[in-house]
């Protein structure tokens, strides 16, 4: 298997700026109150307290040094999903939302028992994603992913749930008691050919064009739903989180678009759908040696000047990590100044080089669905 790259973990971190980086897959992207709060101790005690959610429903912890990170590792390794697997994210509101498929839940817990079962995988093997849409309120939308699991649509009910595998132009309609024995084939599949990804197994197949992680939620009944903005926090928010949590069902579910949503909890004044949940921004020079520019700074400033909902990703460098899809604005920073990429992603093209932001909203600010 070709390997490029890799992800970190609870047990491998990665360096960047500010000190070792570990990541958090929480089972079904959720953490009762008791266990946020022991992130956060973790976050606060051994790292430097900073916590980022990320496109996948992860947490990642910041500013560690090895033996710190293995301290930190210690307290909250279970509640990580099985390492060197691939990860799985579930719809948030799953058995919550009467509106979701009632069968989701029961197999989110089977899907977990297989991949728990499958070999250990390692390098970029371990970015492989697995997403499990039950639909109703808060499904997953279009994020890009290696299978792909969505309740049908209700004149399709019989056939119970839509298959995808990532290149291949052929989805599959199946009961929800052959769901299970269909994935698992095709993750048998994926190993055996000793490819990273499942995209890899249709070489032959243009690329299907992505769509974006960043959907609108609107507001739903009896859903608390807590913005973090550009996905950081630090320890004390996320305590603050769990708080809140419980005075609900205690449970916090993490979302690929920068929000917690909490089901039965109080509504204060960020329960409403959260604005700015289509500007983007990695942690940028603060955090990362590949980026120059203060990406969080910069997306504030655009999100202010063409309103927060634009659809604009700031990213620190071409990988694109804070939304590995396409935008209608890209802004790349590169040398302090930004290179300018139209409804793509951080690794395609630009159509200018080194701007400053001043100039970035001058020429391109229409494009991001605002008016300047």
């Amino acid at each position: 298997m070709s390997l490029r790259g890799w992800c970190p973990s609870l047990a491998e971190p990665m360096p960047a700026a500010d000190g070792l980086l570990v990541r958090l897959r929480p089972r079904l992207a959720r953490l009762s109150a008791a266990e946020a709060r022991l992130v956060a101790d973790a976050a606060a005690r051994h790292g430097n307290g900073a916590i980022e959610l990320t496109n996948r429903g992860n947490l990642q912890l910041r500013g560690f040094s090895a033996a710190s990170a293995a301290a930190a590792a210690a307290m909250i390794g279970p509640l990580d999903q099985p390492v060197r697997r691939p990860g799985l994210l579930t719809a948030p509101l799953l058995g919550v939302d009467p509106a979701a498929h009632p069968a989701g839940e029961v197999l989110a817990a089977r899907l977990g028992a297989v991949i728990a079962a499958l070999p250990e995988v390692s390098g970029r093997a371990e970015k492989f994603f697995i997403t499990l849409d039950g639909g109703g309120a808060a499904g997953l939308g279009a994020i890009g992913a290696d299978i792909a699991m969505t309740a049908a649509a209700p004149a399709m009910q019989d056939a119970g749930w839509v298959l995808r595998r990532d290149g291949d132009p052929h989805a599959v309609f199946c009961a929800t008691d052959a769901v299970v024995g269909v994935v698992e084939g095709w993750l048998r599949d994926w190993l055996r050919a000793g490819v990273a990804r499942m995209r890899e197994m249709f070489p032959g197949v243009e690329a299907a064009a992505r769509g974006s992680a960043a959907v609108t939620v609107d507001r739903i009944p009896g859903v608390a739903m807590v913005s973090v903005p550009f996905g950081a926090m630090d320890a004390a928010r996320l305590r603050a989180i769990a708080d809140r949590a419980e005075s609900g069902d205690g449970v916090l579910r993490l979302t690929p678009w920068r929000v917690i949503m909490l089901a039965g909890a109080r509504a204060d004044a960020d329960a409403a759908a959260p604005a700015g949940a289509r500007v983007r921004a990695c942690v940028g020079r603060l955090g990362c040696a590949a980026a120059s520019t203060d990406t969080r700074a910069d997306a504030a400033l655009l999100a202010a000047r063409l309103g927060a909902d634009c659809d604009v990703h700031v990213s620190g460098c071409a990988k694109g990590c804070a939304h590995p899809m396409a935008a209608a604005l890209t802004l790349v920073g590169r040398d302090g100044r930004y290179d300018v990429v139209v409804d793509g992603r951080a690794g395609d093209a630009p159509v200018r080089l080194g701007l400053g932001l001043a100039d970035v909203v001058a020429q391109f600010g229409m494009l991001a669905g605002a008016a300047v």
